[in-house]
């Protein structure tokens, strides 16, 4: 009694948070400053000032003295929307994660911000990293991919409709005709490839849009499974539909109508499902529509790769494909401002759901 009880070792002092806040400052490659908001007389956000930064800050930005000194005085032709960010956060407290480019630095960031101290705090502490690099390859990648596509395309036009015109003005024996059907369906596959790549350059560009407008859903949905049915039947695969009226949605058809076509395909070519469903219904405020198969299903590593471009699982029975569908899928969806997600249990079968708003 009466002792005083000595803290366990493992409950850190502020000194020892003290020092860890520096050391990991100090240690990190990632950059760090503390600024201060400035304000004009009208309470715009117009300049920050550097109170504190990091061993890396200078790596990161190539800014050298820059403590106690203004962004402006760094950098005067600073981009205005580093101001606006910085003065939100300071403003209302709420953390933000972004990449943004600052053009009169020529680079590009990945930044986590966040108000340091209660409301009417000015100051601001920012988590950054140059990301300039990877940007410019991902530009670079995307420019060779849509100048590979454009050139692909160019020969294929003409390639197809020679094989069309074969086809269609000269005599073919048996034998004959089934090899320009499967010259024509690899025509047709190629084709297919190369608007997937395009459009993968459009969606990781920002330069893929949709077209929307009030679309009777019912009948879309209904449409596609007569239309995918006979591809499904060639497989003994039992294809059907149980969609009943639904409310008139704000949709691009034909990009909707690729979204259902991309995903039947995968089901009818990679699941070795005897049935596939697609369902729909009314929840709220959206439409949630359910391709349903009862096939060997899906691992959890695989289905949390489906949505990323490029990835082709080792567990499809089928080749053939870049791995691109699924990816598009999701990148139309969003555009909609919808949602789309995929559950499977393996040895039962896999379920893909999209959520489309109304309105």
């Amino acid at each position: 009694m009466g002792q005083k009880k000595q803290l366990p070792s493992t409950i850190l002092t502020t000194r020892d948070y003290e020092s860890l806040y520096r050391t990991l400052l100090e240690k990190m490659d990632e950059g760090f400053c503390e600024i201060e908001m400035i304000y004009d007389k009208k309470g715009k956000p117009v300049d920050y000032r550097f109170l504190a930064i990091n061993a890396a800050f200078m790596s990161q930005t190539g800014l050298t003295d820059a403590l106690t000194k203004t962004m402006k005085e760094m950098v005067p032709n600073h981009d205005e929307h580093w101001f606006k960010i910085y003065g939100d956060v300071a403003k209302t407290g709420k953390s933000i994660r972004f990449e943004n480019p600052a053009v009169a630095m020529k680079r590009f960031y990945d930044v986590f911000a966040f108000r340091i101290g209660e409301n009417g705090s000015k100051r601001v502490g920012i988590l950054f990293k140059d990301i300039t690099e990877s940007k410019q390859l991902e530009s670079a990648k995307n420019l060779f991919l849509s100048m590979i596509s454009h050139e692909l395309r160019t020969p294929l036009t003409p390639i197809r409709s020679q094989l069309e015109l074969m086809r269609d003005k000269f005599k073919l024996d048996e034998k004959q005709t089934e090899m320009l059907k499967i010259i024509l369906r690899n025509v047709g596959r190629l084709n297919t490839i190369i608007n997937d790549l395009l459009d993968v350059t459009r969606i990781e560009a920002g330069r893929l849009t949709v077209d929307k407008k009030k679309e009777n859903l019912t009948v879309l949905l209904r449409d596609v499974v007569s239309f995918e049915a006979e591809s499904a039947s060639e497989r003994g695969i039992s294809l059907s539909v149980d969609v009943p009226k639904l409310p008139i949605v704000n949709i691009d058809k034909n990009r909707i109508t690729q979204v259902i076509i991309n995903l039947l395909n995968n089901s009818i070519k990679h699941s070795n499902a005897a049935k596939i469903k697609v369902e729909a219904e009314k929840k709220g405020k959206n439409i949630e529509i359910m391709i349903k198969d009862n096939g060997k299903g899906i691992s959890k590593e695989n289905a949390s790769k489906l949505f990323t471009p490029f990835f082709v699982s080792q567990e499809t029975t089928e080749s053939g494909g870049a791995g691109l569908g699924v990816y598009i899928c999701k990148g139309l969806i969003d555009l909609h401002g919808g949602k789309i997600w995929v559950e499977s249990v393996e040895g039962k079968g896999t379920t893909f759901f999209i959520s489309l708003p109304i309105k």
